[in-house]
């Protein structure tokens, strides 16, 4: 439910644990004036969103507690000084408010009431506060009955008290937000309780936040305003500041109760532990932050949860409430934030990390800055690695340049394609048509928003035509470009259409017609498989792989093909494992008459498999993989890549005997590189064959990371 900005009037509910405070000083200000005369002047200060008025709400209800059980007679008026503009308006109400009160108990205060009317008609010192006072008396007159006006006023004012001492009726005057009048209000405020705060058995019981009041009365009577509060305030209270823990469990108990029983509920339930510790959290004071925060979410996320990181979500969504020109700054600076690739010449493809040094050079404060790195420095500090391509698409990153904009576009459709183009692409064309409007629509830049688009105008469409969409874009994700470990990429095609044809395969009702798309789109290859097709195989098995150890498969491609029982999915899982089976000796026997038809990262995944499932074939094949000098090096590099560490420093690598890509004996290689004629080979090719050398020599050890360009440094982890 929505939270509202309202105060919390039964201490039974509160969240803070200020009732123990409030009852506190209800305590002492019942029994510490039950036996005697006094007035006194009370004041609770505290920051904007405290909790000052849900305060004075468990102050109130615990004085009438201990009142009644000790049988004393109160009247409490609780005046809102929002109710009156200018002086001579807050004088009227007050009085008549209080005389209201008086005449709600007719026995006891009735002649109290009397001569509060006569005294009310000689209260000259009107004149003293605002002109035009004359009329705020005649309305006073006009409400009460016989003024009497030839006593003097000290001695009404005397007559009051004594009648106020002999009903032993205790008067509480709680006066609230009172920081959040104008300057010239909160000066009337003071000087009304300044003149009406010695009656006697009358407590005033002021809130307020103590720099805002401060600043409007030093600036109404040029001192200091602290000194004017001293004059008139008798005892301060400061409420205590909210705890982080507080703050922590208030939000996690909010965002719990946000949704409805379903799939959000029990995303937050599963994250509420890394939430409640995430650094944005320490944007929130107060009760009201966390309301602020709350409410915005039960607005937006129940709508993109789906499409976004949960984190990265609440990060800017945070930002957006609590420093708006940081969310402005993001906006204005995307192309400065997002992961890109290196565009160098680098064979290697390496690239410092930068997003640290562009948002600590920003003029943001502290907190501000920490959460722009959570959401833009997407390297892994622990292990000092970026964060590739395939990770940040995988878990929705806005520093991904596909995803950026869905965090700042909730609303879709700020790009211009006409809606008959969605309706051909979906209802009316065929799969080479759907081809070609997918490729012309990624040339506009708009792809991503396009299918997310399609994705959203597939729900309840026939099985038929979700299965032609899908096939249509595995189709064209044959013909993009498959990148593993990315550095600083621009984003990848292949990974989005792979997710986009997961969610599309999510609107298909029934397990068995999902795992058919899948089969069909398989077996309709008759084995001519491309890597898409592997990739696919090897993403389903990879579901039941992390199933089958009981581990959770939410954030994986193809979860709900995946049961857990034997029953259900051995045969399609069987089938699957054939097609992999068969999709990585193809590919291995195409890369050997053809090394262009897979890149770097395809082979490094295939290599391993080949030499599982057809141990022969690899062994007789695998001399043509290195069958000249250049090649063996460019094979050693594949197993080198394969482990790496990245700091601000730069990128250092380990070769160690585990991450051997199969087939490589390597005292035959030591001999071959010996007999290497450098003269042949280009600088990088240099470099990996020193770096072999080097590892050589230290026994390929665990945790030794080199610097390829200064081999002389070595990192020991």
């Amino acid at each position: 439910m929505i939270n509202t900005d309202q105060p919390i009037n039964n201490p039974a509910n509160d969240k803070l644990g200020r009732t123990a405070f409030a009852t506190e000083i209800a305590s002492g200000l019942v029994n510490s004036f039950k036996d005697n005369n006094e007035s006194i002047v009370i004041g609770l200060s505290g920051n904007w969103g405290s909790g000052k008025s849900t305060l004075v709400n468990f102050i109130v209800a615990e004085i009438e507690k201990i009142s009644k059980d000790q049988e004393q007679d109160i009247i409490v008026l609780r005046f809102n000084p929002w109710m009156f503009t200018g002086q001579k308006e807050l004088q009227n109400i007050f009085l008549k408010e209080l005389l209201t009160k008086f005449k709600t108990n007719q026995t006891k205060l009735k002649d109290l009431s009397e001569k509060l009317s006569e005294f009310l008609g000689h209260l000259t010192w009107l004149k003293y506060l605002h002109g035009g006072t004359s009329e705020a008396v005649k309305d006073v007159k006009d409400f009460l009955d016989g003024v009497n006006k030839e006593k003097d006023i000290t001695e009404l004012k005397q007559e009051i008290d004594k009648l106020l001492i002999e009903s032993k009726v205790k008067l509480y005057i709680t006066i609230d937000d009172i920081d959040r009048l104008t300057p010239n209000e909160i000066t009337d405020i003071f000087q009304l309780v300044k003149l009406n705060g010695n009656f006697a058995n009358t407590i005033f019981l002021l809130a307020y936040d103590q720099r805002v009041v401060t600043q409007a009365l030093t600036k109404q009577f040029g001192e200091n305003g602290n000194r004017y509060i001293d004059k008139i305030v008798q005892v301060d209270y400061t409420i205590p500041n909210i705890s982080r823990d507080t703050i922590a469990r208030i939000l996690v108990d909010t965002l719990l109760n946000l949704f409805p029983a379903g799939d959000l509920k029990n995303l937050l339930e599963k994250e509420i532990e890394s939430i409640k510790e995430q650094s944005f959290v320490k944007y929130f004071t107060s009760l009201r932050d966390v309301y602020r925060f709350t409410n915005s979410l039960k607005l937006r996320l129940s709508s993109v949860y789906t499409d976004l990181n949960l984190f990265d979500f609440l990060r800017i969504e945070a930002l957006r409430i609590f420093n708006f020109d940081a969310y402005e700054y993001i906006l204005n600076y995307k192309e400065e934030l997002i992961a890109k690739k290196d565009n160098s010449n680098n064979t290697f493809g390496i690239q410092p990390a930068e997003k640290e040094t562009i948002i600590n050079a920003t003029i943001f404060d502290a907190l501000t800055k920490t959460v722009l790195l959570e959401l833009f420095d997407i390297r892994d500090f622990g292990f000092h690695q970026n964060m590739d391509e395939e990770q940040l698409i995988k878990s929705r990153r806005a520093a991904n340049k596909h995803f950026f904009d869905r965090y700042f576009n909730l609303q879709l459709g700020d790009f211009d394609i006409p809606e008959k183009i969605f309706d051909q692409f979906i209802n009316d064309s065929s799969i080479e048509q759907k081809e070609i409007i997918i490729e012309q629509i990624n040339e506009k830049n708009n792809l991503v928003k396009f299918l997310r688009w399609v994705e959203l105008k597939c729900h309840e469409v026939e099985i038929e035509k979700i299965k032609a969409i899908f096939t249509s874009a595995l189709n064209v994700c044959e013909r993009s470009e498959y990148s593993r470990n990315s550095y600083f990429g621009f984003g990848s095609d292949f990974n989005f259409l792979i997710n986009f044809c997961h969610k599309l395969l999510e609107k298909v009702n029934g397990i068995e017609e999902k795992r058919n798309i899948i089969l069909d789109r398989l077996r309709s290859k008759n084995g001519s498989f491309t890597f898409v097709d592997y990739y696919l195989t090897d993403t389903v098995l990879l579901v039941k792989i992390k199933g089958d150890e009981g581990k959770s498969t939410y954030n994986y491609l193809w979860n709900t093909l995946h049961t857990g029982t034997e029953e259900n999915d051995k045969v399609f899982f069987d089938e699957i494992l054939q097609f992999q089976k068969d999709s990585v000796l193809f590919l291995f026997k195409g890369y050997i008459e053809d090394d262009t038809i897979l890149n770097d990262d395809q082979l490094t995944m295939i290599l391993p498999l080949m030499e599982k499932y057809h141990p022969d074939v690899f062994n007789t094949e695998f001399a043509k993989l290195i069958e000249n000098d250049k090649k063996l090096l460019h094979y050693i590099w594949l197993s080198v890549r394969r482990v790496y560490r990245t700091s601000v420093t730069g990128t250092s690598f380990q070769l160690s005997d585990s991450q051997f890509l199969p087939g490589l004996n390597k005292e035959q290689t030591k001999e071959r590189l010996e007999n290497t004629d450098l003269s042949s080979l280009e600088e990088d090719e240099k470099k990996v064959l020193d770096l072999y050398m080097k590892a050589y020599t230290d026994g390929f050890q665990e945790q030794l990371f080199y610097d390829i360009d200064d081999l002389t440094k070595v990192i020991e982890y």
